[in-house]
């Protein structure tokens, strides 16, 4: 059991549920890679068997299926020859959100010319 003081709840809860984001996806992943091997079998002992049964449903689910490929590509997606590039930054890629930043920042030259002048 933890304790701390209820003046920090807040801020316990928004890095609680942070670290359970990032450790949660990873643990379902090896869910479904486990069920893939084993089917059914595959299930832990204390999972809620109903829980189970939404989650094979989902796996199956021909979207989930191709969001999952998706993904997967683009996590893999080599455009440069350089090898494959690791990040973070969810299903956008850095170039894509470079592109976004510097439209976002970059003055149109009616501004600049009115600004200027």
């Amino acid at each position: 059991m933890y304790n701390w003081d209820r003046a920090i709840n807040k801020r316990v809860r928004i890095e609680f549920e942070a670290k359970l984001k990032d450790r949660m996806s990873d643990q379902v992943s090896r869910w479904k890679g486990k069920w893939r091997e084993k089917g059914d079998a595959a299930i832990p002992r204390w999972f809620d068997p109903l829980v189970w049964v939404v989650l094979v449903s989902f796996w199956r689910d021909p979207k989930s299926e191709l969001k999952s490929i998706d993904s997967r590509n683009a996590r893999y997606h080599d455009p440069d020859g350089l090898g494959i590039h690791k990040h973070r930054s969810g299903e956008t890629s850095y170039k894509a959100r470079a592109k976004k930043r510097v439209s976002y920042f970059t003055p149109l030259l009616s501004q600049l010319f009115y600004t200027n002048n």
